[in-house]
């Protein structure tokens, strides 16, 4: 699959959140490339805006604010702004048909509104028709997301419903799993350990940080923190800012502190941390949230940052600071309250349960991964999703268990496909046989395609075993799903499982069988299936 990359450099968050992406693809074989929009249509542009935004959000945020609150306003109040954007859209999206036709794309990802905007333009003008997906990276939803008609809209959290549907976004496309973050926020490292790593002593910990900009007034930050009565060390990250780096390394301290630049390591020193005091961005909060490490809230841009503050604090995540409440006083009646600390992670947990957040690994068992956490994972997930029979065990079938294909979210299961094998006598022919069985996925994680990519995962595997055919059966609806790995019903044919003292037919059950002809002589034979019983012995009340 060939999927394209939108993004706009206005900090580094919606280009951090499309390389993200893009190495979970790649890494599964599919083909990416990302483009900064502007910047590829005239570097000229693509600067000016970049350095416009950057000068804005330093030397004038209310002004940035008050354009923001004014977008919000434009559908409403001034239909002209809303057709010169869609004009402004329409010229910029020429200069974008070239790569359109030389990448072919059959997914078009966009990680910012304005390119959103454009890929619509695109898509309008008739270039290209490839499904289109919007990816969200802060706390509430642009004004210009409102006009990009996207095929699907991936949104922060599912509390965000609601207001989104208000703002004119139809329900159906909204896919609330979080803001896509690095999987290495999602492993959970020992703090002695990530404190030893990142060179630091093992005491207790702020960090402090002000994006990849290094936004914020973080020079009296640190001067409040100074004066704290308590014992603790500070960490502050300047982003590409090196002149505030330059600045924060000529202070004379009384407590430990270690000044950063850019860094890779931004997890590690999360883990590191107890608290972190960090303007509200909305990657940097997400991955926060996914350390869950509490958080202290400094010095928002307008507009997007505002709404990404009232989110966090209005669902107990973050604390805020202002004029009345100061940095020094937020951090102390928190590092001097372990139990609040405490309901603010259990909070983050509560909103990264809600957000879907997405699967961080796939694991392969028994052939990768083994034992009885993997087993009771699953075991889990079908109890969520079944109502199981008391006193089934997995695997109900050891012995025809191939491999189980597992999508986990940390050390739960959301998606589930198992293999099983077996051999088949089949009107004088005897055949190595794969079949798809217990295919389940998470009650909230359903109608995101993570059971579709697992089917393809399965079909290659089965592929890769040198079996003969592929059968199994599906309740009629369902075909489709199992169509685009590969399976297509085979006319009239039935299934029989069960035993020989205890057989049942899937036609009583009203289950199509599926098949997949994979060797010459499955092919050459392939007639032979339909309108025919297909004899499996798989086991007592068991059918693939």
């Amino acid at each position: 699959m060939h999927i394209l990359f939108l993004s706009v450099t206005a900090g580094q968050g919606h280009n951090q959140t499309a390389k993200g992406i893009m190495q979970r693809m790649m890494e599964r074989g599919h083909v990416c490339k990302l483009l900064d929009t502007f910047d590829y249509i005239e570097p000229t542009f693509g600067e000016v805006v970049d350095k416009g935004y950057r000068m804005t959000v330093a030397h004038t945020p209310k002004v940035f604010g008050k354009a923001f609150s004014m977008m919000e306003k434009a559908e409403q109040n001034i239909p002209f702004a809303v057709k010169v954007n869609q004009k402004l859209s329409d010229y910029l999206s020429k200069e974008l048909f070239d790569v359109y036709e030389s990448f072919q794309p059959n997914v078009v990802v966009s990680t910012h509104s304005c390119a959103a905007q454009i890929s619509a333009s695109v898509y309008s003008l008739g270039v290209c028709a490839a499904p289109r997906i919007g990816i969200v990276t802060d706390y509430t939803l642009h004004p210009y997301w409102k006009g990009a008609n996207l095929d699907a809209l991936v949104t922060p959290s599912e509390q965000l419903t609601y207001y989104i549907v208000q703002a004119g976004m139809p329900e159906r496309i909204i896919r609330p799993i979080g803001i896509p973050i690095h999987p290495k926020f999602n492993k959970a490292i020992d703090k002695a350990e990530a404190r030893a790593h990142a060179g630091i002593p093992d005491m207790p910990t702020v960090l402090m940080m002000g994006g990849s900009m290094g936004h914020g007034d973080v020079l009296s930050a640190i001067e409040r923190l100074d004066r704290l009565p308590i014992d603790f060390q500070m960490v502050v990250v300047c982003g590409s800012n090196e002149k505030l780096k330059a600045r924060v390394e000529s202070l004379s301290t009384v407590k430990r502190l270690t000044v950063l630049g850019f860094s890779n390591e931004i997890d590690v020193l999360m883990s590191a941390a107890d608290l972190i005091v960090t303007k509200p961005g909305g990657l940097s909060v997400s991955e926060a949230i996914a350390k869950q490490l509490p958080m202290v809230l400094i010095d928002p841009i307008p507009g997007q940052e505002d709404r990404n503050m009232d989110f966090l604090t209005n669902h107990g995540m973050a604390m805020r600071t202002n004029k009345h409440l100061p940095v020094d006083v937020v951090v102390w009646q928190l590092l001097t309250n372990e139990r609040r600390l405490e309901l603010m992670r259990e909070c983050q947990i509560a909103c990264r349960r809600s957000s879907r957040a997405m699967p961080d690994r796939l694991a392969l068992y028994p052939q990768e991964v083994r034992g009885a956490a993997i087993e009771r994972a699953i075991l889990d997930l079908e109890a969520t999703a079944w109502d199981r029979v008391p006193g089934e065990t997995f695997p109900s079938a050891p012995e025809t268990h191939a491999a189980s294909f597992v999508l986990l979210e940390g050390e739960r299961a959301v998606c589930h496909v198992g293999i099983r094998r077996a051999r088949l006598l089949h009107r004088g022919q005897s055949y190595a046989v794969c079949g798809l069985s217990e295919v389940v996925t998470h009650p909230l994680r359903r109608g995101q395609g993570l059971a579709a990519a697992l089917c393809l995962r399965a079909a290659e595997w089965i592929r890769a075993q040198g079996a003969d055919l592929s059968l199994f059966t599906c309740a009629p609806e369902r075909a489709a799903l199992y169509g685009r790995a590969g399976w297509e019903p085979i006319l009239g044919a039935c299934l029989v499982g069960g035993t020989r003292e205890a057989p049942f037919r899937s036609g009583d059950l009203g289950l199509v069988t599926l098949g997949m002809f994979l060797s010459p002589r499955a092919r050459e034979h392939a007639a032979d299936f339909a309108h025919a019983d297909i004899v499996l012995e798989l086991g007592r009340g068991q059918l693939w």
